[in-house]
């Protein structure tokens, strides 16, 4: 039975390659939307926009925190995490850096769900299929032995080895659980 680590390592980094070309084209794209949002003048947040923008062209030119669109201190736009965007004003002391750093920020959020994913998924497929096998549908049981779990309601997937370990077949690709948490037979089963 393979293991998580002997994946080969190529189609490890071909999924890693394809998570990084979507996330820099999510944030391209997106990107590119914001800028022309406010090149059209249709930036509903102005005032929010124009504050950090002033204040990290401030920071970035060595006047920490300062702005002059407001005569009063606005202590709800105070955040010290705003310095680790100073370097990038520096390369482009432009608005649209806001608007890509957002971006990117955003499809960032990607990676650790993949990893969530392919820690728990990938673990599964290899759990429950030998070397060679082609993968099935996944099998359900309900956690916590409570009656009445579907599938969508908490369920856990089950390996091919747990099914074994209780004696037990493995039921067929077109079997369910039903409401009481049973296995029962697909259609054409």
């Amino acid at each position: 039975m393979m293991g998580r680590d002997s994946v080969p390592r190529v189609q490890s980094r071909g999924w890693h390659v394809a998570l990084l070309a979507l996330v820099l084209l999510y944030a391209g794209l997106f990107t590119a939307l914001n800028v022309l949002r406010y090149r059209a003048f249709f930036c509903t947040e102005w005032e929010d926009l124009a504050v950090r923008n002033q204040m990290l062209w401030n920071a970035a030119h060595g006047r920490l925190w300062t702005q002059s669109i407001f005569c009063f201190p606005h202590p709800d736009h105070f955040e010290p995490i705003e310095f680790l965007l100073v370097p990038f004003y520096w390369l482009r002391p432009h608005v649209t850096t806001l608007f890509a750093l957002q971006s990117l920020a955003l499809g960032l959020g990607a990676v650790p769900i993949f990893l969530i994913a392919r820690r728990e998924f990938v673990s599964v497929a290899d759990s429950a299929h030998g070397e060679g096998e082609a993968p099935a549908e996944p099998h359900f049981r309900p956690q916590n032995g409570s009656a009445g779990a579907s599938p969508s309601q908490g369920c856990a997937f089950r390996s091919k080895n747990e099914f074994a370990a209780e004696g037990q077949q493995r039921p067929a690709s077109s079997a369910r659980v039903n409401a009481s948490g049973h296995w029962v037979a697909g259609e054409g089963d």
